[in-house]
Parts: structure tokens; C-alpha cells; sequence
């Protein structure tokens, strides 16, 4: 269930052209051990968005269109968002839900 909703969440569509496989990966979960001191969690591993600067979005940042078509186009042309790549992060298994939360700041739908 948990799978289904990171999937959901991530757009199911950019999902899949973001060559991400529904099959094939676990959901895990922080067990604390003495080399993490308890927590689950040893190190940092930052999660990113970034908008690479195509004409197109560079012609609408100049002429003043709406951030929410800014990012519309964004996502057309591949952008991946602060949630889609912490959930890439869960999928290879280098984070739990739980730190989603706290990075993103809001449940994953």
C-alpha cells in the first residue's frame, strides 16, 4: 500500500518515464544499532530539486508567467521535484518515509 502511494505521489505517468520500475525494490524502515547511535541513520544524503534553464522557461521567467505554469512547463521538460527525487532515494534504499516527512514536510498522498 505504502508503494502504491509514493508511486501516486510521484506522478504515476513521470513514474514511468522517469525510468523508474514499480517492481523490484522494498520499503525500508530505520533500525538503530551503535554505530548509527540508536537512530537509524548514519551521514547525510541530500535531496534536490533543480530547474534547468531551458528558452522556453527562460522566455516565460522574462515575461512574467505564473509560477504554476513555470513549473507545469518544468515538469514537461523533465524537472524532477524535491518529493520525486527523496522518493527515488527511498526506491535504491538510502531513505525511509519518515525522513520524507521531515525534508518535505508534508505526508505523501
Amino acid at each position: 500500500m505504502e508503494k502504491k502511494r509514493l508511486i501516486e505521489s510521484y506522478g504515476v505517468k513521470a513514474f514511468k518515464s522517469h525510468g523508474l520500475d514499480e517492481q523490484g525494490w522494498a520499503m525500508y524502515r530505520a533500525v538503530g544499532c551503535g554505530e548509527c547511535g540508536g537512530t537509524g541513520y548514519k551521514g547525510r544524503m541530500a535531496i534536490h530539486e533543480m530547474l534547468p534553464c531551458s528558452s522556453k522557461l527562460r522566455e516565460m521567467i522574462y515575461s512574467r508567467a505564473s509560477l504554476d505554469e513555470i513549473r507545469k512547463q518544468a515538469v514537461v521538460e523533465g524537472m524532477r521535484t524535491m518529493r520525486q527525487d527523496g522518493i527515488q532515494k527511498i526506491i535504491a534504499g538510502h531513505s525511509d518515509y519518515s525522513q520524507l516527512l521531515q525534508v518535505v514536510g508534508v505526508a505523501v498522498d
